[in-house]
């Protein structure tokens, strides 16, 4: 049986009650214009920030009985007088004490007041009834049910653990005026507007007040609508502004059988799903009505929409013109394997993902957007199913985030239009992703975990690549075809801050088709060869310690010119006899493949190499491009004005400039 008292001294139920309070405060605005308060009645609660507004005339907002008799405020609340004029707009009064305050202005009173009636408001859950009823009134602290003016406070002040929430069922519609969902870490809190509701709406939750939101959830708090309605919308949210909070870790799932599942006035900014929050679309109904209000806000950024709709038919989303925060693709509700939920997008305005885009194994996207409808992602790209693209489909993407963005997906990810790379923090891919054409705009490409980017990967799909900005300092690879000399195809790697800019061309045609691979590393100095080479009578006896590795997938036959760009490399002086030697063995020993071709600038070329792979250096000898000589020790000293130096190099070849 419900328990009649409570053991809580007064003072400390209000401070829960107030602490509370504070964290879901609203801000009440109040014109003051033409001798009136708009509105001159206000109901607020604990916690809530009253603002008065100036518009136009010369008028005082004063709630002191020693200033202006008659007005009034409870016991132990602060009194206020302030002078509301063009020079002074804005008044804000923090309400901290329950009760009535009676207000005016000094020069229009009594004609001019107004009335704030300020109260604890929210209705709280302590689960002593069945733990799970809503319209159960022995689970609500006080034992009365939530009345359509009540605010609606979830958490876990009374019952500290995971619980949950059952909306009635039948042709029932709750209405409430504002609803919070706030679990504490690390319990979990669900509202449930179950299958058994019928009625359209099942849930209405807003009031009269446009500037706040009416539905708050935060981490870990699950609101699922799962509506019976047989049209409809299941759950209304009036309000006009804001309605829709969705915190960290909050999540919302819909249901319905007909209509939206959810209703939300607004055109603009009205639903806030929140860094981390959640809004799962559980239903076959459409979201026209419900995407083009999400925020654009930039905390909303992360936010989560989560298509997972059921049944195994195509479905179609909203994207062209949209803004969506993160956007999942989910195929579990369908219950079919993998990549068997399609969801389609069409249209011709660009489609804009502020967070991540991810596509869970079962599902997949199918775009037959076309010209002009870009689709930006500014965060983290993973494509577990796959995406494709109609024949009539020209739409691009773009990675443009603000910090590094990762890529990964499944062992085949192929991606037969443009992506653009154009973010300052870069990209790393954690697995091997096949594009059709590219264009590097800003930011760097690495990779890992043995991942690749491929540029080009079949003869519909030969791949370009474009770039005005960016290095790839992961593993790069381009497609070549079998039976034709190629045109010479650029690999912009290198550093993270200087480009090694690699071309290959074959002059003698493959049989087969295929990829070859190119990743720079990195290596200060140079280094002696243990056996000179020589080439056509010129001596090559030292090396740079960096290197192009190359590798080859599927091509057999032909034969390859390569030039390697020593951009930024001490100790090259002649460009046109600069070599380019190649190891198989790690760096251990060495031959000169092919012929060479008389380079330029820091650049070396080489003709006619049948072996495109391992390691290829850049070597000339101790004269010509002796490349850095390496000091094992320099000191100075000074003495009597002069300075001694006293050196030595690891070798005593190339001390040119040192004797």
């Amino acid at each position: 049986m419900k328990k009649g008292n409570y053991f809580f001294p007064f003072l400390l139920l209000f401070a829960l009650f107030f602490s509370s309070n504070l964290a879901f405060s609203t801000i009440h605005t109040i014109n003051v214009s033409s001798n009136v308060f708009t509105p001159d009645n206000l109901n607020v609660i604990v916690g809530d920030t009253v603002r008065f507004q100036w518009i136009d005339g010369f008028h005082t907002t004063t709630c002191d009985p020693m200033i202006l008799a008659g007005t009034s405020h409870p016991i132990g609340a602060d009194p206020w007088d302030a002078v509301m004029s063009s020079g002074t707009p804005i008044y804000e009064y923090v309400v901290t004490v329950p009760g009535t305050y009676i207000y005016g202005c000094q020069p229009h009173w009594p004609g001019m007041s107004g009335t704030i009636n300020a109260g604890f408001g929210y209705k709280l859950w302590d689960g002593e009834g069945d733990g799970i009823s809503w319209n159960d009134a022995l689970n609500w602290f006080g034992n009365t049910l939530p009345s359509a003016t009540d605010s609606v406070l979830l958490n876990n002040e009374f019952v500290p653990f995971t619980y949950v929430v059952n909306l009635p069922t039948g042709a029932v519609n709750t209405v409430i005026s504002k609803i919070i969902i706030q679990p504490a870490d690390p319990n979990f809190i669900y509202l449930n507007l179950t299958s058994g509701n019928t009625n359209n709406p099942g849930l209405t939750v807003g009031n009269s007040d446009s500037l706040n939101a009416d539905f708050l959830i935060y981490e870990r708090g699950v609101f699922q609508n799962q509506s019976g309605a047989a049209a409809g919308l299941g759950v209304n949210v009036a309000n006009s502004k804001d309605t829709i909070k969705i915190f960290n870790g909050g999540q919302n799932q819909s249901g319905a059988a007909a209509g939206l599942g959810v209703n939300v006035a607004n055109s603009k900014d009205t639903i806030k799903i929140f860094n981390g929050g959640m809004w799962v679309h559980n239903t076959g109904r459409g979201t026209s009505g419900l995407t083009n209000k999400l925020s654009r806000d930039p905390l909303t950024a992360k936010g989560i929409f989560r298509y997972d709709v059921p049944a195994l038919s195509a479905f179609s989303i909203t994207a062209s013109g949209l803004v969506y925060g993160t956007l999942q693709l989910y195929g579990s509700a369908g219950g079919g394997g993998l990549m068997s939920k399609k969801y389609i997008r069409t249209g011709t305005s660009p489609l804009t993902v502020r967070g991540d885009f991810y596509i869970q194994e079962q599902a997949y996207d199918s775009s037959a957007m076309t010209s002009g409808s870009i689709f930006s992602i500014g965060g983290d790209w993973s494509v577990y199913g796959k995406m494709e693209f109609s024949p009539n489909s020209n739409q691009s993407i773009r990675l443009n985030g603000t910090t590094l963005q990762t890529i990964t997906g499944n062992l085949s990810t192929f991606i037969p239009k443009t992506v653009e790379f154009n973010n300052s923090a870069g990209f790393l891919f954690n697995q091997s992703f096949y594009i059709d054409s590219v264009r590097m705009t800003s930011g760097n490409i690495n990779s890992s975990m043995g991942a690749w980017l491929c540029v080009g990967y079949d003869a519909t799909n030969p791949g370009t690549l474009i770039r005005t900005g960016g290095i790839v300092t992961g593993q790069l690879e381009r497609w070549f075809f079998d039976g034709v000399v190629s045109d010479s195809l650029e690999y912009p790697v290198g550093t993270s801050d200087t480009l090694k800019l690699a071309k290959v061309r074959y002059t003698t045609p493959p049989t087969v088709q295929g990829r070859i691979g190119i990743r720079y590393f990195h290596g200060n100095d140079g280094t002696d060869l243990t056996v000179p080479l020589n080439d056509g009578g010129f001596s090559v006896t030292r090396r740079s310690n960096a290197y192009w590795n190359l590798s080859s997938t599927l091509l057999v036959g032909g034969a390859i010119s390569l030039s390697i760009d020593g951009n930024g490399q001490t100790g090259i002086t002649s460009g046109s006899d600069l070599r380019v030697i190649w190891s198989n063995d790690e760096g251990m020993t060495f031959s000169l493949p092919g012929t060479h071709v008389s380079g330029f600038g820091s650049t070396a070329k080489r003709d006619n190499i049948v072996f495109p792979f391992s390691r290829f250096y850049q070597a000339g000898n101790s004269v010509i491009n002796p490349l850095p000589v390496e000091l094992s020790s320099f000191m100075a000293a000074t003495i009597k004005n002069e300075v001694i130096l006293d050196w030595s190099t690891s070798r005593e070849i190339n001390n040119s400039g040192f004797d």
